[in-house]
């Protein structure tokens, strides 16, 4: 009997420790169930992580492209606004010498004789509403010419009255500028 309890009780031992080692067997396989779920999960957002990155990096070149297209629009605008900028210095300094020629033309037109300068300057300005010239067959102009001696006689010619074009009262001016210089 003796080897009968030895054997039941070894049969006992092992049932104990064939049930130990099934609860870590199912212990083992749930924690492999859930680390292939949770491996699905990663590989996912890895693959996601993936397009992400490959998207940012197309949109950084796409946006490398932009920049050094709008670079090159840039850098064409600031040459066409320094040639610009060129040349209305170039007409700027045109127009300033032109004009220093006018008053000297203006000057050298105050020293001449009145009846004259009624003659040269009867201009008609079409911008302000005026009639077209007079030819030589109509020597009658459709303006009150201007005694240019009335002030020096004493007389008040009120020349502004006479003006009637935008280029009369110019040269007016003109006239009456060198006349004082």
């Amino acid at each position: 009997m003796d080897g009968v309890l030895l054997a039941l009780i070894l049969d006992f031992a092992l049932l104990a420790i064939l049930g130990v080692a099934i609860f870590y067997m199912v212990r083992v396989m749930s924690a492999l169930s859930a680390f292939k779920t949770h491996r699905k999960e990663f590989m996912h957002l890895m693959n996601e992580l993936s397009r992400n990155i490959d998207k940012a990096q197309a949109t950084i070149e796409s946006m490398k492209q932009t920049s050094v297209t709008e670079g090159d629009n840039l850098q064409e605008l600031i040459d066409q606004a320094r040639l610009a900028s060129d040349d209305l210095r170039l007409i700027n300094e045109t127009s300033e010498s032109l004009g220093n020629r006018l008053e000297g033309l203006a000057e050298r037109n105050s020293r001449q004789s009145p009846a004259r300068k009624a003659k040269e300057f009867a201009i008609q300005d079409k911008e302000f509403g005026a009639s077209e010239p007079k030819t030589e067959a109509d020597p009658k102009p459709d303006y009150a010419p201007h005694d240019w001696g009335a002030k020096k006689q004493g007389r008040s010619p009120e020349p502004e009255n006479d003006l009637k074009t935008k280029a009369e009262r110019e040269l007016y001016e003109a006239l009456q500028r060198g006349g004082r210089g």
